[in-house]
């Protein structure tokens, strides 16, 4: 099915893929999202946008309410297939920051998100992770992107996971 230019294609198991000149993205329901041509995060004092995912994140709603702390997301992050399948041994061989902010989907893939309604988030950022195509392109040798899972902070849901390269 394509939808505001995006296809989703439902893959058993799997939250999320992306890579390379493809990005795959999904949510824990097995929704995935193909969006082509990653963009370059614009990034500005206020918020990071990533164009190709519809994606932007920026100053936090409202205070978090304690109940989960950076390290319980981590937690749960690591629990994710998609983290492990895609990261591997950078799950514990490198540090990503974790960081409490809002969060706007163009296009989101879980049901539970409005499209372009900020929502507070848990985003989690691995800043380097050596890029991988799952696709028809070949990968340029050494190209590392950034790794992103965006954790709804009321639900506790991963919304959407993926990589964005630049290069």
């Amino acid at each position: 099915m394509i939808m505001n230019g995006r296809m989703t294609i439902g893959i058993l198991g799997m939250s999320a893929l992306l890579i390379g000149a493809v990005t795959w993205a999904g949510s824990a329901d097995g929704t995935v999202g193909l969006a082509k041509n990653p963009g370059r995060p614009t990034v500005n004092a206020w918020t990071t946008t990533y164009p190709s995912e519809g994606v932007t994140l920026g100053p936090v709603l409202a205070q978090p309410s304690g109940a989960e702390s950076s390290s319980s997301v981590l937690k749960s992050f690591a629990s994710e297939d998609v983290a492990r399948g895609v990261l591997g041994s950078y799950l514990t061989n490198e540090t990503p920051t974790v960081v409490y902010q809002s969060v706007t989907e163009s296009h989101p893939i879980d049901s539970s998100i409005t499209a372009d309604t900020p929502f507070n988030a848990w985003v989690v950022t691995y800043p380097s992770v050596p890029a991988v195509s799952y696709g028809p392109v070949a990968t340029p040798s050494g190209l590392s992107c950034p790794f992103i899972g965006i954790q709804d902070a009321a639900s506790g849901r991963w919304t959407e996971f993926f990589q964005s390269c630049s290069g």
